[in-house]
């Protein structure tokens, strides 16, 4: 996945809960340290941070993508904010 969740450590916080994957494979899927997830999965980071599956997280993300590409007002509007965070 060439994007990164949108809430990395909330979505950490719910594979380290939720899955068997190392600490790396997170770290590497959210864009944190390794050593970043083993203080999230010792709760020494993140304590009051509730869990993101990034499952449903990634679906919110692609039915606003087919919203902008189906409103041409939404559209345009997300091109122009692009536009002016490249200057």
């Amino acid at each position: 996945m060439a994007d990164k969740p949108l809430m990395p450590k909330a979505t950490a916080v719910w594979l380290v809960d939720n899955t068997s994957l190392t600490f790396e494979q997170i770290a590497d899927f959210c864009g944190l340290h390794p050593l970043e997830v083993k203080g999230i999965a010792d709760e020494d980071v993140a304590k009051g941070i509730k869990g993101q599956d990034p499952v449903s997280s990634a679906s919110s993300r692609a039915s606003r993508s087919r919203r902008r590409r189906r409103t041409p007002s939404c559209a345009s509007k997300w091109r122009r904010r692009n536009i002016k965070c490249l200057r």
